[in-house]
């Protein structure tokens, strides 16, 4: 979820728990992503920014498309770390394989909103951890199941989703 390209609370736990879940993966995110982060680059991970439009970023390699960046990362965990494009290409195309999501206790302002409905698949859930002011959650594409185009439905986060 994000508000005018940022996030719509400061909750310090919230950010620690997200740099100890990504520390040491690559993250990779989209353009107005990468411009709202307080401090470029994320430090002791691999920064890949998409975009079609910039070719060069001070701490980030940048790729034109997400298939392309998950190619140059081969079989790593890799971090979709927003914003709303990457997740819901990602998501409708099948390609992740866990979703880990900060639910905010609270009403807050929001224009973008993780597309969680496009992640119906990943239908185990847990809960993981809980804050005072957040829980997390994980959803995860249960183990063995294939998913073929022909018996799969798509009805149409902060977030961090893997692929892996």
């Amino acid at each position: 979820m994000g508000h005018q390209g940022g996030i719509p609370w400061h909750i310090p736990e919230d950010f620690k728990h997200f740099q100890r879940t990504t520390l040491g993966h690559p993250v990779v995110m989209g353009h107005a992503t990468w411009r709202s982060l307080p401090r470029r680059p994320l430090k002791g991970r691999r920064n890949i920014v998409l975009s079609r439009t910039v070719t060069g970023l001070d701490g980030a390699e940048v790729f034109g498309t997400l298939d392309a960046a998950l190619s140059a990362l081969g079989d790593q965990n890799v971090f979709l770390i927003g914003g709303g494009q990457v997740y819901r290409e990602a998501l409708a195309r099948r390609l992740v394989d866990r979703v880990v999501l900060s639910r905010v206790k609270g009403t807050h302002p929001g224009d973008t909103l993780f597309p969680m409905s496009e992640a119906d698949y990943l239908s185990d859930r847990r809960l993981v951890a809980e804050y005072e002011r957040f829980q997390v959650w994980e959803f995860d594409r249960p183990t063995g199941v294939e998913i073929s185009p022909e018996n799969e439905t798509i009805s149409s986060t902060d977030t961090v989703t893997t692929h892996g």
